[in-house]
C-alpha cells in the first residue's frame, strides 16, 4: 500500500520529500526497506527492550525478530520487489 501511495505521488509530482520527486519508488524500494529496519524498527525494538516494555523475556525476542525480518528481506527482497512492481 505504501508503495502504491508513493508511486501515485511520484506520478502526480506531489511527493513531499525534497530531492525525491525525480526518483521512481521502485528504484530504491529494496534498499529503503533495509534502511527502515536499520534506522527505525530495530532501534525501536531495542529501546522497548531496554525499558522492559514487554517484560524480561519479550524485549530481546522483538529485537531478534526484527533482525531476522531484515535479514530475510536482504535474502528475498529483490525478488519480492520485482514481483510487487510488475
Amino acid at each position: 500500500r505504501l508503495y502504491n501511495e508513493m508511486l501515485s505521488a511520484f506520478r502526480s509530482g506531489q511527493s513531499h520529500v525534497p530531492g525525491f520527486n525525480d526518483v521512481h519508488p521502485a528504484d530504491n524500494w529494496y534498499e529503503s526497506q533495509i534502511g527502515f529496519y536499520d534506522g527505525y524498527v530495530i532501534p525501536l525494538a531495542s529501546r522497548l527492550d531496554s525499558c522492559k516494555a514487554f517484560h524480561e523475556e519479550g524485549g530481546p525476542l522483538f529485537v531478534n525478530l526484527a533482525k531476522r525480518n531484515r535479514d530475510r528481506w536482504r535474502e528475498e527482497g529483490v525478488a519480492i520487489t520485482k514481483r510487487m512492481i510488475e
